[in-house]
């Protein structure tokens, strides 16, 4: 998972537009490289509260959550942050990774297989508007 955490910086450079939103982004980054994960996990499900439909926040939060051993959850927000961009690179390769590190544990037998029941509740789809 450490690999996601470098992807985590590049999409700092990608981030929205408006300033706030790139210092929001550039502080949850500096909670994580201090190891902070709680509160940077805090920070970036308070900025989907403003935006559930910000690929970058879903992407840099499953980069936390993975750093806290929640690869499940972690697949989940990456694959939502994948419908909303699905031809950016980073998350593309950061959803590749974590569905490749469960796969191969749950044939490995060191983690159960994916059920129903541990995936994230996520909030709907976007609106046609939005796609």
């Amino acid at each position: 998972m450490h690999r996601l955490k470098r992807y985590l910086l590049v999409l700092l450079a990608c981030s929205a537009s408006t300033g706030t939103a790139v210092a929001q982004q550039e502080y949850t980054a500096d909670l994580l490289a201090q190891g902070q994960t709680v509160r940077a996990i805090d920070e970036l499900e308070a900025q989907l509260g403003q935006n559930p439909f910000d690929p970058v926040t879903l992407n840099n939060l499953a980069v936390a959550r993975g750093e806290r051993g929640d690869f499940f959850v972690a697949a989940d927000l990456l694959r939502r942050a994948h419908r909303l961009a699905p031809a950016h690179p980073v998350i593309e390769q950061n959803l590749t990774q974590v569905d490749a590190w469960i796969s191969h544990h749950a044939d490995s037998g060191r983690i159960a297989p994916l059920t129903e029941d541990r995936r994230l509740r996520l909030p709907p789809e976007p609106p046609p508007l939005w796609r």
